[in-house]
């Protein structure tokens, strides 16, 4: 395929197609049976942390700045925008998102640089929020959330600016 020149924060591989997320120019998609790339013209021009698949056909891309944007793996279409709404509580905790995990239940759970963690049930679109609480040593260590992981036992673990935090 052509070169797409943009500098790259993240790759993601489903069967012939390829999508590319970089620095500040969005999200392209190669496809690599006919070397050719298109342009995600809804996602916007801010870096883009990270790209994974969910259990059913979607395509998470996860931006800092922007929220989290689920879109069909066929049809590259948006399927849900997930976002901060201080008047909501069912929204996104935070729209700078460092990294998403899938669970084997299709629920989204979602690291947020400085407002801990937004657990979403994609089926009902339920979101709860996992955040440090002062004086509380079971809740997150920090608010600032870079990573998450899922270790053998099924327990989450969160990487965050004070520490490693166990769920």
């Amino acid at each position: 395929p052509s070169p797409i020149e943009v500098r790259t924060e993240s790759l993601y591989q489903e069967s012939n197609k390829l999508y590319v997320g970089s620095f500040s120019d969005g999200v392209y998609v190669v496809n690599l049976s006919n070397n050719t790339s298109s342009f995600l013209n809804f996602v916007p021009n801010v870096p883009v942390r990270t790209i994974m698949p969910t259990k059913k056909n979607s395509i998470l891309i996860a931006t800092d700045g922007a929220g989290l944007y689920e879109v069909d793996n066929h049809t590259a279409q948006l399927k849900n925008l997930y976002i901060t709404n201080e008047d909501d509580e069912m929204s996104l905790s935070g729209n700078t998102v460092a990294d998403v995990f899938v669970d084997d239940d299709n629920c989204f759970w979602v690291a947020t640089y400085t407002n801990g963690i937004s657990y979403l049930d994609s089926d009902n679109r339920h979101i709860h929020w996992i955040k440090h609480e002062k004086n509380n040593n079971n809740s997150l260590i920090s608010n600032h959330v870079n990573v998450i992981f899922e270790d053998s036992e099924g327990d989450m673990w969160y990487g965050t600016n004070n520490g490693v935090s166990l769920h």
